[in-house]
């Protein structure tokens, strides 16, 4: 799971465990899910590039969302790093 940028996370590794096991994130994952189903059913009509193009954004944009309590998790699981200076 690769990161554009460093995540800020406050949480604990408990309250995010506890996030995704509770049935406030399986309501919006369900919900998720029927918008990405909706939006591939659109891409399988549609004609125009640019409409694609965005449907396709669509799709990666949600996928993310539905993915990011496991990105949580995955983060807080890992050993803290440390940053390496060049002394060069």
């Amino acid at each position: 799971m690769e990161q554009a940028h460093p995540m800020v996370i406050e949480g604990t590794l408990d309250q995010h465990e506890a996030f995704q096991q509770s049935f406030v994130w399986k309501d919006v994952q369900r919900e998720l899910l029927y918008w990405l189903e909706d939006a591939r059913n659109h891409l399988e009509i549609e004609k125009e590039s640019s409409q694609i193009s965005h449907l396709q954004g669509v799709c990666e944009a949600i996928r993310h969302v539905v993915e990011l309590p496991q990105l949580i998790i995955y983060q807080l699981r890992q050993p803290p790093r440390t940053m390496e200076i060049d002394h060069e």
